[in-house]
């Protein structure tokens, strides 16, 4: 959903209401709460639609009607929710006003909630025939920041959504005049610290303990690895924990002789081995992509719906890339081939590869096997001097990103895949848009694809190795 935006405005509070001179514009307001918080509307004509149960902040700036003064907030994709800002600002003292410990005084009545019930269903909207986002096991515990209608509005680990109130009840109240700025989702409690198991691999949290959940905003803190530390904030049955910051692991990470493999695993499957299957930070089509994967990579399937699965790559470095991919692209059967798009290749030259999480470098010598499995969007490659960013494993299995704009990989196994010159199209000694031309290749002439990039492909044309646009061929 394009406008689920009203976690963000929660994130923040206690600024100064600040309402300019000039009539008819306002920059920045703060909404304050009064007893069981601030009403808020779907209209300016006073339809209640619910109740936020604490205050938030935003800078905003545009036209300000004092004739229906009521500023709209994007809720959801189809909820919007109105609140009068000039009566809202009005609770809070003025800036000479206030003394120190004001911001205690404030109301809080906000909550952590727990789920009652396994499979608890969590919506884009309080509506029960709204897309779901996730489904919930019991002793979940989720922050509850208002009511609409017979739903709460919850804070989850990756984002916000709406819960029946039949399912969650207040597992902790912190106290009424606690601030906002002191509770955060990060600051939770929890019962103790432990150290993550994971043999040497990444290990990638869950947002749902039902393994259930469409909706991943965020990916920072869900990527963990071999003597990370964790805040356990409760213990769940069937063997999960719920981390402070709101994910979900599984125990047997938390135990040094437990099983640390992967709980399910599966196969990268593309339309073709030319193609590339798009990694994104979101379950939707127009989520931006993070990394495009090759067609026989196994990666860990972290969690999934009917449509969408939240799938991460490890290496034995602990390095993870996680991410959102359409299901059908994935091969659950272990029995079942599925095709290998990926490239074996020699480094040519010494190179420093990043862990994408952990940027740390590390030396990769020159005359060194690695696995080419991936390659980023290549929206830097209209730089001159900018090249593809690869997603290797090398000998070791570890798993790091490389830059290549020199032309350091030679190929030793890889898909056969023929090309046709859309278009006549320079041949460059290197991968860059000022990398030397070597010849120039005719509109319709037949290449060799030998490593295909988002942004430079290396191709062989008439006996010669070198780079062409990848814009520029089209593959058969």
């Amino acid at each position: 959903m394009k406008k689920r935006i009203m976690g963000l405005l929660l994130c923040v509070m206690l600024a100064a209401a600040c309402l300019p001179a000039g009539a008819g514009e306002f920059w920045a307001i703060t909404v304050a709460t009064e007893g069981d918080g601030a009403q808020v509307y779907i209209s300016p004509r006073g339809a209640a639609a619910g109740v936020l149960f604490n205050g938030y902040n935003t800078e905003v700036s545009g036209p300000f009607k004092e004739k229906d003064s009521f500023w709209a907030i994007d809720l959801t994709e189809e909820y919007t929710v109105w609140v009068n800002p000039v009566t809202a600002g009005s609770l809070y003292p003025d800036s000479e006003q206030r003394t120190e410990g004001w911001e205690n005084q404030l109301p809080f009545d906000a909550f952590l909630g727990e789920v009652r019930e396994d499979s608890a269903v969590m919506r884009v909207k309080p509506d029960k025939r709204s897309r779901l986002i996730a489904r919930h096991a019991a002793g979940s515990q989720f922050m509850v920041w208002g009511e609409f209608g017979a739903y709460y509005y919850v804070q989850t680990g990756s984002g916000y959504g709406f819960m029946s109130k039949s399912d969650i009840f207040e597992a902790l109240a912190p106290e009424k005049s606690k601030p906002y700025a002191k509770f955060h989702s990060w600051n939770w409690p929890y019962l103790e610290e432990r150290t993550v198991y994971t043999d040497g691999s990444a290990v990638f949290a869950s947002d749902s303990a039902a393994r259930f959940s469409e909706k991943t905003e965020r990916f920072s803190g869900t990527v963990l690895k071999q003597n990370d530390t964790v805040r356990i904030r409760t213990y769940l049955p069937g063997g999960w924990a719920q981390l402070q910051n709101g994910f979900f692991l599984e125990t047997r990470y938390l135990e040094p002789d437990g099983d640390h493999a992967p709980a399910r695993t599966a196969r990268v499957k593309t339309t073709s081995l030319s193609s590339r299957l798009n990694v994104r930070s979101g379950p939707d089509s127009q989520s931006p992509v993070a990394v495009k994967l090759c067609s026989g990579t196994l990666v860990e399937v972290v969690s999934q719906t009917d449509e969408w699965a939240v799938i991460g790559l490890s290496g034995t470095n602990g390095a993870g890339v996680l991410g959102c991919v359409q299901k059908k692209y994935l091969e659950f059967e272990p029995k079942k081939q599925v095709a290998d798009g990926s490239v074996l290749a020699r480094v040519t030259e010494e190179l420093s590869g990043s862990d994408y999480y952990r940027p740390a470098a590390k030396t990769i010598p020159a005359g060194s096997s690695v696995r080419i499995v991936g390659v980023s969007d290549g929206y830097d490659i209209t730089r001159p001097e900018e090249g593809d960013l690869y997603v290797i494993l090398d000998e070791e299995g570890g798993l790091y990103w490389v830059g290549d704009n020199t032309g350091c990989f030679e190929p030793l196994e890889y898909p056969a895949l023929k090309a046709t010159a859309s278009a006549a199209a320079p041949m460059r000694a290197q991968p860059r848009m000022n990398g030397d031309v070597m010849t120039k290749i005719p509109a319709g002439a037949k290449l060799e694809v030998l490593l295909r990039g988002e942004g430079f492909s290396m191709v062989r044309y008439k006996g010669q190795t070198g780079y062409v646009l990848t814009r520029q061929i089209r593959f058969r």
